[in-house]
């Protein structure tokens, strides 16, 4: 299909130019030929480009093959609807590989139902996902390999998800960088359910023919900062940010047909915003990082759901889970000054352990022989081990305060906030 998609051009005037961004990535794209140019919209200007003709040769290449198939088994994942693991697709694409390829450039490929599951959300709710097979995947991810570079230059620099080389700590300081500006009020757009409800044929229409309309440059001059579905405009005063409010909605309802959220959708200052779990706060004149309360409220959920004794964890997975957690938590959530925070949660984390090791003893007489060998007096361990009051109020005492202590837990493999993110705090 792609061989003959030059009919399209015919009887138009065309023009060839020598300093489209492609020439400049040329060692990149090296070896497609067939090149035609016309006039294509980005986010931040009208450019000239070129369109590659011959993209899906270059997508069943060899070396992008390969490339997609090592990413796919370094992102790992669960199974898709056919049950097949990653560890699967080696064997598979051995046996399969030319009929595949053969498909997908006779375009008879037809990607497989997704595997639906539900994740939490807040406030109780539930998000869909869609768990595509492993050789959709591995597709897919060859797909992106060649799309991207193409596209990736259409966007803004201040869209930071899901691209290369930027992260969410990257967008969260730019809007810093805007607060040490004077951009102390926020425009927060809640887009509704965005993934479920952008509107397909829009974004089809987008990657087939990149919009060459330049009234969708709704945000040029303003400053914003987006990480996929979640975005931000600043302003100096209230006035200015409400007026961007009313402009912003209009367009995104009216012209890109997604659903804003009015009641989630604010002008708030700077201080009142979460944003990607963050939130932000002014000392001496700049703005600096915390963590937003509802990150912590939901942090501490999921490490109420790990050191519950009801989730079938031994000590040893308990552990794992616990580390792996702590660390994926505060590496995130490193740029936030939060160590006074992290030592409350310790002591209460603390806690949540001693409670879980003193419902693991059981009965009296195991309770009694553990305190004793902890170095509880005989007398003060007999009168614990048989005590009456809750497994929450018996965690905070003293006496397993002195007995399970804090170098004890440390020693026995629980690690915790506070010391973790004195190894990964940057400097201030």
């Amino acid at each position: 299909m792609y061989k003959d998609e030059s009919y399209q051009m015919k009887g138009r005037k065309q023009k060839t130019f020598n300093h489209g961004y492609l020439q400049e990535d040329r060692a990149e794209l090296e070896g497609i030929a067939g090149v035609q140019t016309f006039m294509w919209m980005t986010e931040t200007e009208y450019t000239e480009g070129s369109v590659k003709i011959n993209l899906l040769e270059q997508i069943v290449s060899p070396q992008n093959l390969n490339r997609a198939y090592r990413q796919v088994v370094s992102n790992q994942g669960s199974s898709g609807i056919d049950k097949m693991g990653v560890s699967e697709l080696k064997s598979y694409l051995i046996a399969n590989k030319e009929v595949l390829i053969k498909n997908i450039l006779a375009g008879k490929y037809r990607p497989h139902p997704v595997r639906r599951v539900s994740i939490p959300k807040a406030e109780g709710k539930q998000r869909d996902l869609g768990i595509p097979t492993v050789i959709d995947r591995f597709i897919q991810q060859a797909i992106h390999q060649v799309l991207s570079p193409l596209y990736e230059r259409q966007f803004l620099t201040n869209s930071y998800g899901f691209r290369p080389h930027r992260s969410a700590h990257d967008a969260l300081k730019q809007v810093q960088f805007y607060g040490n500006e004077g951009y102390i009020y926020a425009v927060d757009i809640d887009l509704e359910q965005y993934f479920d409800t952008v509107n397909r044929s829009k974004l089809v229409e987008i990657l087939s023919r990149t919009i060459q309309d330049g009234r969708v440059i709704s945000l040029r001059g303003h400053k914003f900062v987006r990480y996929a579905e979640d975005m931000l405009i600043l302003c100096k005063s209230v006035r200015s940010a409400e007026r961007t409010l009313n402009n912003t909605v209009s367009f995104i309802e009216k012209k890109l047909h997604l659903r804003v959220n009015r009641t989630k959708t604010t002008v708030s200052p700077l201080s009142c915003v979460k944003f990607l779990g963050y939130g932000f706060y002014c000392k001496e004149g700049k703005w600096r990082f915390r963590v937003h309360p509802k990150s912590f409220s939901k942090m501490k959920a999921r490490v109420r759901e790990i050191t519950s004794r009801s989730n079938g964890m031994g000590d040893e997975k308990r552990k794992e889970t616990l580390k792996s957690y702590i660390r994926g938590w505060v590496n995130y959530f490193r740029m936030a000054d939060m160590k006074s925070h992290l030592e409350k949660i310790d002591a209460w984390y603390r806690r949540r352990l001693r409670m879980v090791i003193w419902k693991r003893w059981k009965l009296g007489r195991t309770r009694f022989a553990n305190l004793q060998r902890l170095g509880i007096p005989r007398q003060k361990a007999w009168e614990h081990a048989n005590t009456r009051k809750s497994y929450w109020h018996t965690a905070n005492s003293w006496i397993l305060s002195v007995s399970i202590t804090n170098e004890r837990l440390k020693r026995a493999g629980y690690l915790f906030f506070s010391d973790y993110y004195k190894t990964v705090a940057p400097l201030h």
